[in-house]
């Protein structure tokens, strides 16, 4: 099971001064008891008084059933009672709230490869990698996934993945490194990924892709590619395993026009597409649409949250109310979309104060296609986005820090799916 890090004691005492200094004697009053509550459960749940901690989760639950801490210790401490059902059951409850709750998921998955659910296991790891790839080491050295740690499903996933676009792909052949150090990818999932037109010929064993003017002729077992007419050749010939053809990834995808990377911890190959350079003929006009057509959501670190941040991290969610809204952020020339999100982030910086860096991510539809790190200090300069162009998906919420709480955002009533404020 997966423990989330955080001084819940430094934040009892951080609140309360805030609290002291501008809080109202009711409101303080009624949140100080929240906040004791939080604490001494949390303390219960530490020192092994489980069903105590259970109790007090109980009782903060009755009054607010969105709480997302009460859930969390509730299920740990069932967890540490050997009660696995129970734990699901309180996970499953929580994830009807914040279905894209990372920290939830991976703890389900946990419970239902200890129960012997073991497609439900790797059902929620497979969300769970398509919202955070960095959680597979955790996944690998888990001793909980014992049960589960031989099931074909289990090694595609924690063994080499590739995200295009954002979009973490699946192959029925598994990709693999030669030893020349070359990353070896199934041709089709990966050119049509990209959005290239595949044809085959047969006789030659010829694969030709095609995409904005640029025409690439592989040959199986031969090393000379032709690119616009022109041969290059590669490391590692393309190759037939189990009737599918492997080819290697950067240098197709690299003369595709896309930029590839590799993460060794996480044995992840990225696959980003270049943004196309929009043109701006008034961007104070465009910024003013933008603000009009888009809801920011503030998390600071210190306070509960579901991203796994350290108390000096922020995160700026820039959330498109409609599809017109990232059309309108595509239309901007790529230095107007870094000078955007920048200015939207300094704008609500009083909510994340002391954090450096601020992760800043442009949202439309539960999914980020721009994101890029705002350091206060560097006043908006040499900031580059990276662009994703399905989407990569994220759990947006809404973080109230009155209440040590956060929500889900797409599922508060249109009422509350607004800008976040320095008194929430």
């Amino acid at each position: 099971m997966k423990i989330k890090k955080i001084m819940f004691k430094f934040l009892f005492y951080f609140i309360l001064a805030i609290f002291v200094m501008n809080a109202s004697l009711v409101t303080y009053a009624a949140e100080n008891d929240l906040m004791q509550k939080i604490n001494t459960m949390i303390d219960l749940r530490k020192n092994g008084n489980f069903e105590e901690c259970i109790s007090i989760a109980d009782e903060i639950l009755a009054n607010d059933k969105t709480f997302m801490e009460a859930y969390y210790n509730k299920s740990m401490a069932y967890f540490r009672m050997n009660k696995i059902e129970d734990v699901l059951n309180v996970l499953t409850l929580q994830l009807q709230l914040n279905p894209n709750n990372e920290l939830a998921i991976y703890n389900a998955a946990c419970a239902c490869s200890i129960l012997g659910k073991s497609d439900q296991a790797i059902g929620y790891l497979e969300k769970l990698l398509t919202l955070n790839i960095g959680m597979k080491k955790d996944i690998r050295a888990d001793n909980d996934f014992n049960a589960i740690s031989q099931m074909d499903g289990f090694k595609q996933l924690t063994g080499i993945s590739v995200r295009v676009g954002g979009e973490l792909l699946d192959f029925d052949v598994l990709p693999f490194i030669t030893t020349e150090g070359r990353t070896m990818l199934p041709m089709r999932k990966v050119f049509e990924a990209l959005g290239a037109q595949i044809a085959w010929d047969d006789s030659s064993q010829t694969v030709t892709a095609t995409k904005d003017g640029i025409s690439i002729s592989l040959t199986i077992d031969k090393k000379l590619a032709n690119i616009n007419g022109v041969y290059k050749e590669m490391e590692v010939p393309p190759m037939l395993v189990e009737n599918r053809t492997l080819v290697p990834v950067r240098f197709i995808a690299e003369a595709l026009g896309a930029q590839v990377t590799w993460d060794p911890d996480n044995e992840l190959v990225e696959i980003l597409s270049i943004a196309n350079n929009g043109t701006v003929n008034n961007y104070n006009s465009m910024k003013e649409e933008l603000d009009r057509l888009t809801v920011v959501s503030v998390i600071d670190g210190i306070w509960p949250e579901p991203y796994h941040l350290s108390g000096t991290e922020g995160i700026t969610l820039i959330i498109a109310k409609d599809s017109k809204s990232l059309d309108l952020m595509n239309s901007l020339d790529s230095a107007s979309r870094a000078k955007y999100m920048y200015q939207t982030t300094l704008a609500n910086y009083a909510l994340v104060v002391g954090c450096e860096p601020v992760h800043m991510k442009f949202v439309y539809n539960g999914k980020v296609y721009y994101s890029g790190d705002m350091y206060y200090d560097k006043k908006g300069e040499g900031i580059e986005l990276t662009y994703y162009e399905k989407g990569l998906p994220i759990n947006v919420v809404k973080q109230y820090k009155n209440t040590l709480n956060y929500k889900d955002f797409y599922l508060l009533p249109v009422s509350q799916q607004t800008t976040s404020k320095i008194d929430e």
